[in-house]
C-alpha cells in the first residue's frame, strides 16, 4: 500500500474536551471545516493524523487530557468516516411464557 494524502482539514477554535460545555460548538467547528473541504468518506482503509495545537490553560480545571480531545473530535469526523447507524441492544423479555 503506498501513502496518499488526500486532504488536510484545519479547524479554527479553541478544542473543547469530550464531556465539557464546550464540546459541542468545537464538534461544530470539526463539521464545518469538513464540509468546507470536500472531502467525501473513502471506500478504503485509510490512516487519519491528528494534531491539535493547544494554548496554555486559561484556569487550574482545564486539563487538556489527550483521549477526551481526540473523541469528540472523531465523532465529529462523519464527512470523513461516513455515517453509522447504530442499533440499540436487542432487549430480553423480563417475563416467560408459563
Amino acid at each position: 500500500m503506498t501513502d496518499r494524502h488526500v486532504v488536510t482539514i484545519q479547524v479554527t477554535g479553541r478544542p473543547a474536551t469530550f464531556a465539557t460545555a464546550h464540546e459541542k460548538p468545537c464538534k461544530d467547528a470539526v463539521r464545518s471545516a469538513i464540509a468546507t473541504s470536500g472531502v467525501q468518506p473513502q471506500e478504503a482503509r485509510f490512516a487519519v493524523r491528528l494534531e491539535f495545537r493547544l494554548s496554555m490553560a486559561r484556569n487550574a480545571n482545564e486539563v487538556w487530557d489527550l483521549d477526551n480531545l481526540i473523541k469528540p473530535t472523531l465523532d465529529a469526523m462523519g464527512g470523513v468516516f461516513g455515517t453509522t447507524v447504530h442499533h440499540p441492544p436487542t432487549m430480553v423479555s423480563a417475563t416467560r411464557p408459563g
